[in-house]
Parts: C-alpha cells; sequence; structure tokens
C-alpha cells in the first residue's frame, strides 16, 4: 500500500477528532485525566456495520488514548479497522485490512507495512501497547473477538508485529448463558450479546463497568461505577 493507500484508509476509517466528535467529545478536546472508555454501536455502512470507541488509561507515567473504528459483516467477522493510540504527545495509528492481508502502521514519521495470513481464520486483534511496554485491552477489541468467535473454532489474532492462529476457546471462556469472559492480552472483559459489561485492566488495576448513558446508542465505562 501507497502513502495513496493509507490516505484513503484515513478517509474511510476517519481521523482522530472525528472519531472523538461521533462519539460526542468536541473535536480538539481532551478526555479528563481517568481511566474510562466508551463504544459507539453499530451504524451501517455499505460493507457492514461499523463500531467506533475511545478509551483513556490512567497510568503512573500519564495518560494513554486510544481510539478506534471497526466494521464487521453480518457474520460478525471483521471486514477492517482502526487504532490510533496516544500518549506524551506520540501517535501510532494501525489499520488492519483483511482483504488485502495487509497491516499498516505509521508511528514518528515512519509506515510499516507487513502481510499477514488471512484466508483461513477470521481476524482479530489484541491489546495496544504503551510506550514502556504495558498492554492495554479494549473493550471494542474484546466485542470484535467475541462476534468472531460465534461463528468460528480459531482466529487470527493479528498486531503490527505479526500474527497468530488461536483457538477460540484460549480467547472466550464461556461463564454461563450467554455470558463470556474474553481475554485480550493480559485483560479480562466480561461480554454478553447485549455488548460489552465490564473491563478488568491490568495495566493500572483498575475495573470499569458500564454505566447509564442518555445516549443509548452509546455505551459509558467507568471504575467505581
Amino acid at each position: 500500500m501507497s502513502m495513496t493507500g493509507m490516505t484513503m484508509g484515513t478517509a474511510v476509517f476517519g481521523a482522530v477528532a472525528a472519531v472523538g466528535l461521533f462519539l460526542g467529545r468536541p473535536a480538539g478536546t481532551e478526555s479528563p485525566a481517568r481511566t474510562e472508555a466508551m463504544i459507539r454501536q453499530g451504524v451501517q455502512e455499505a460493507d457492514g456495520t461499523s463500531w467506533r470507541a475511545h478509551t483513556t488509561v490512567l497510568l503512573a507515567t500519564g495518560p494513554v488514548t486510544i481510539d478506534e473504528e471497526v466494521v464487521l459483516d453480518e457474520k460478525g467477522t471483521l471486514v477492517r479497522a482502526y487504532t490510533s493510540v496516544q500518549e506524551n504527545g506520540e501517535e501510532t495509528r494501525t489499520w488492519l485490512d483483511p482483504r488485502t492481508s495487509l497491516v499498516t502502521t505509521e508511528a514518528q514519521g515512519a509506515v510499516h507495512h507487513a502481510h499477514v495470513t488471512s484466508d483461513d481464520a477470521a481476524w482479530v486483534y489484541g491489546p495496544v501497547h504503551a510506550a514502556h511496554g504495558e498492554a492495554i485491552g479494549t473493550p471494542l477489541a474484546a466485542w470484535v473477538t467475541h462476534r468472531a468467535s460465534l461463528h468460528h473454532t480459531q482466529l487470527r489474532r493479528v498486531d503490527a508485529e505479526g500474527s497468530e492462529l488461536v483457538p477460540v476457546d484460549q480467547l472466550v471462556v464461556t461463564t454461563g448463558g450467554e455470558n463470556h469472559t474474553v481475554i485480550v492480552g493480559d485483560d479480562a472483559m466480561d461480554v454478553g450479546n447485549d455488548g460489552v459489561h465490564s473491563l478488568h485492566l491490568r495495566a493500572n488495576s483498575t475495573t470499569l463497568v458500564r454505566v447509564g448513558s442518555p445516549d443509548a446508542s452509546i455505551l459509558r465505562f467507568r471504575a467505581g461505577a
């Protein structure tokens, strides 16, 4: 993929400011320095249903902000994904495109492309990584894994470093009825068919639970709720 292709990808997924605006944050504003997350539930697009998320995790070194957008097809399989990780004034952006088997990462002015096997299993993605190596799972990553697990016995977990084929039962554990625990890196997420319920983040020893929202299309998660 050329830089032109990356520009097209950015247009498809939207700028980080647009993601924030879509989630109800004015463009150009920062979230409070506290650990919280939100997901904008599915919006129908031409090639599937899009989901957008914003997560802020407060570490000892400062906040890490993660913006995501994914598109899932009618079976819940990942069509494409975009993530932006912002920390200490630096940003890393990643595009996943199973249709072209391509993973593109942009950081500190450098662009890296990697080709990944895409015809053996549905793609999912794991945690993002902070500057000092902390792995941070997000509720949207958990939701993508949960949806894919409903129709597949193996999943291909993909990130900028490569990929691996993983049995579903290593990523999703049924905890009763329609409730599951989804493992995203070192973190555990409680998920049901109605969405993500809670996040247990090891990076800062915080549990986020879903709270009420005036907008039913947005799932919000806060600590100590």
